[in-house]
């Protein structure tokens, strides 16, 4: 069939292109050795059925008007079509090209293909976020080359239809042509399909290897990105998905399994079942001490262990690490800023399905787990302190709905300082927050909790003019394994080095100061950085950030077992079990200072961590378990163990329970009006 010729040489050029851009992501992100031949050919095969798919669908609505002109008759109808069909097909190609190249840039943030945190890219500060691509990518010959790709698509495919489609199939019988219409229909129905089996070609099929390159390679860009979208639908629409998926249909239940107790009594409000009374310690009768919360941009925890004195990494804030409480055995609540920040805010894990808690129906929900609101009503002064505009995301408004008596960013802490302040893409550079944060805590006649989002340690990493960097000559090991150019990845530790001095020179500053006695600190991060490949063994090390904790002397216990795991959910826990003795608060987490409790750590990838080892929730009927090797250091696959099965068990609970417990605070809130 003549006039189907282009179709086919338009799918087969689109087909090289995409398998083009797959061996390029494979050379620019692997090292020889990471994957056999074997893997690499199947992850090839795979991806090239999932590149058909998605050529079959662009054929889909071309296909159907060519076919129904031809299978009629209608050839004089295709006048205006060869035009019709060029730029139908250019603009398709060129959003092939475009956002395959967009894909690979998307792989040095996050080490996947687009992800439902690709809409960040509008929703959080959009022009900085292109300031800083602008920066540390070579925008201009990007640009450049995808102007020109377009005028080469446009002119190629003038080519391709430029002879008429129906010339030599005017005078075949009707039959003829129906049965050849048909035909085509089926073979890109099939195509589209990318399967024979039961169910058509998705993603669960792509995870072919324990190395999760090796599923990277073998996936779609164009198929995760369609994914991210129906993932952002689902979310927004149906609050209780997480419940779904894990196969839970009421809050008690939920609860029930969590906590390990059958006996709950029924009740309206689920967090009936999740009050603590706070028991009394050896610091009873001291005036309630300060409580700073730092939440580091990108503060990630894996690159502490290659620290050596020539690749100096956290500068001043090693002699704390040493001095005080520091867990490492921890991970935060999600992988992006404002999924941390606001699961933080309302003292709760992230949970994994169900969108930013500032950017859909609960942007405006009073949570009574709010440790901002636990404090007011203990008498403390309640603040939230960003480093950049405070407009960002709705964190504001979040932030004072959760009890944050006063939200100041930029123009306040400039304001107070008064000086002119240099500041890089996002705000403030991180010496000039902690200079405010002391100069206010310093001035306090009343105890208050503090919370600090910094924003320097974030791309395009600019620093202070005035910032002399310490040694930073990077492992050999290190090197060989950087998924970013070298230079790149030496900005990134730059920033995170300055980050980290500055904020040991901040804690230098307190200890020296009479704060030093009435003031607890605990700092994390809201994330890690990804610029190594990280393989199923590494789960931990891929997401870990450190928890470091300040405790006055008399408040410090007199045994802590930094061993054990926790999550964001528990930090204000332990700061609560240390400032607020004697109250009864809603709590979720759990203290990581008590020994006589399970602590585990819970992460919105689906994973769970405790000593015992770790487990991948996927759904309801599928979990993956993993053992330790090399004393915690590693994972390795292992069968289902009671303990690995209980864990998956509470996971599954509390991120069900999670749904139950935001819908009643949304309904709750709405009729109290609190």
């Amino acid at each position: 069939m003549r006039a189907f010729r282009p179709f086919l040489i338009w799918s087969l050029a689109t087909l090289a292109v995409l398998m083009g851009f797959r061996l390029l992501a494979w050379s620019l992100f692997t090292r020889t050795g990471d994957i056999e031949s074997g893997e690499l050919f199947a992850a090839l095969i795979l991806g090239f059925r999932f590149d058909l798919s998605a050529v079959c669908y662009a054929l889909a609505l071309p296909t159907l008007i060519l076919t129904a002109l031809y299978a009629l008759g209608l050839t004089r109808s295709s006048r205006y079509l060869n035009s019709s069909l060029v730029v139908y097909f250019s603009v398709i190609s060129f959003a092939v090209v475009f956002l395959s190249v967009m894909n690979l840039i998307y792989y040095t943030y996050f080490q996947d293909h687009f992800n439902i945190m690709v809409f960040g890219f509008f929703e959080d500060d959009t022009k900085a976020l292109i300031s800083t691509m602008w920066k540390n990518y070579p925008a201009v010959w990007i640009l450049g080359g995808l102007a020109l790709t377009f005028v080469v698509i446009w002119k190629l495919l003038r080519l391709v239809f430029h002879a008429p489609l129906f010339a030599a199939s005017k005078d075949r019988p009707f039959w003829q042509r129906a049965l050849a219409s048909f035909a085509v229909i089926f073979v890109i129905a099939l195509g589209a399909r990318g399967s024979l089996g039961l169910f058509p070609l998705g993603v669960a099929d792509a995870t072919i290897s324990n190395k999760p390159f090796v599923n990277y390679l073998a996936f779609s860009g164009l198929h995760s990105l369609h994914r991210a979208i129906k993932l952002r639908l689902r979310e927004t629409s149906v609050w209780n998905i997480n419940a779904k998926t894990y196969g839970y249909q009421d809050a008690r239940t939920a609860a029930q399994d969590f906590l390990g107790r059958q006996d709950l009594p029924a009740a309206d409000d689920p967090l009936t079942w999740f009050q603590k009374t706070i028991p009394a310690h050896k610091g009873k009768g001291a005036p309630s001490p300060h409580v700073v919360v730092l939440m580091m941009e990108s503060f990630g925890s894996y690159w502490l262990s290659l620290e050596t004195p020539g690749f100096n990494l956290t500068g001043e804030l090693q002699k704390h690490f040493r001095e005080d409480t520091l867990f490492l055995n921890f991970v935060p609540s999600m992988t992006a800023t404002i999924g941390s920040l606001s699961a933080l805010m309302i003292n709760t894990p992230h949970r994994p399905d169900g969108g930013f808690l500032t950017e859909n129906r609960y942007l405006q929900v009073p949570f009574r787990t709010a440790p901002a609101r636990i404090y007011q009503e203990a008498g403390y002064k309640t603040r939230f302190i960003y480093g950049g505009a405070v407009g960002w995301r709705d964190i504001d408004k979040f932030a004072r709905t959760q009890g944050f008596e006063s939200v100041e960013g930029d123009f306040e802490i400039q304001k107070a300082l008064g000086r002119k302040l240099e500041t890089h893409d996002w705000g403030l550079f991180d010496e000039d927050v902690w200079a405010y944060v002391q100069k206010t805590l310093s001035e306090a006649t009343t105890p208050e909790l503090v919370v600090v989002m910094t924003t320097t340690n974030h791309p395009p990493y600019q620093l202070p003019s005035t910032y002399q960097p310490l040694p930073l000559e990077m492992p050999i090991d290190l090197r060989s394994r950087l998924n970013v150019d070298p230079s790149l990845a030496l900005a990134r530790f730059r920033a995170f080095q300055y980050s980290n001095q500055k904020l040991g020179e901040f804690m230098t500053t307190l200890k020296a100061s009479p704060l030093a006695e009435k003031t607890l600190v605990a700092a994390t991060g809201d994330h890690g950085f990804l610029i190594v490949n990280f393989n199923d063994s590494e789960l931990l090390q891929k997401w870990q950030v450190p928890f470091y904790l300040y405790i006055p002397t008399a408040l410090k216990p007199a045994k802590i077992d930094t061993r054990v795991f926790g999550s964001h959910a528990d930090i204000f826990p332990t700061l609560m079990s240390l400032s607020l003795p004697g109250r009864q608060v809603p709590m979720i987490g759990s203290n990581m200072l008590d020994p006589d409790v399970r602590h585990e750590a819970y992460h919105f990838s689906r994973l769970a961590f405790s000593s015992e080892g770790a487990v991948l929730v996927e759904n309801a009927q599928r979990t993956r378990f993993f053992d330790w090797r090399e004393d915690r250091e590693r994972l390795q696959p292992t069968s289902p163990k009671s303990d690995l099965e209980a864990m998956a068990k509470r996971y599954k609970a509390l991120m069900s329970f999670l749904d139950e417990y935001y819908e009643y605070e949304r309904k709750h809130g709405l009729r109290t009006g609190l």
